[in-house]
């Protein structure tokens, strides 16, 4: 993991920078969203000398934007554990487009059977009302 930690901490340095933050400045950051944070705390985060929660890491990553994982064990893991969430979501799809594919067969059907009643009670009153007209 310390290895995973210091990958971790540049990439943080790095989206830092970019950011055109300092240090003290991804404290407050961190601050606002609900951690106590110190410049002295984002720096040993940076040099891979203190472990992030979970819970930090998506902050950082609303903050600073995804990929602080890149290049780590922790990307590896996320993407077998993402590949086996899609071929679930994958099958969940299927198995619902196959329930609505069900369900438009019998919407068709309804609306089949409804056009034929219409059609026949359109007829019954033309028929009637032109019957009407004669007897007049």
């Amino acid at each position: 993991m310390a290895a995973d930690d210091e990958i971790i901490g540049a990439n943080i340095r790095r989206a830092r920078k970019s950011a055109g933050m300092n240090q003290s400045e991804l404290a407050a950051a961190m601050n606002g969203r609900g951690f106590t944070w110190r410049q002295n705390i984002v720096s040993r985060v940076e040099i891979g000398q203190r472990e992030l929660l979970g819970t930090e890491l998506e902050a950082l990553e609303k903050i600073l934007g995804k990929g602080l994982v890149r290049g780590t064990s922790i990307e590896n893991s996320a993407k077998k554990i993402g590949g086996a969430f899609v071929n679930i979501r994958d099958r969940k799809t299927i198995d619902s487009m196959g329930r609505l594919h069900a369900r438009i067969r019998t919407a068709r059907a309804e609306l089949t059977a409804a056009e034929a009643e219409l059609d026949e009670l359109l007829a019954y009153w033309h028929d009637d009302s032109q019957g009407d007209g004669e007897s007049s």
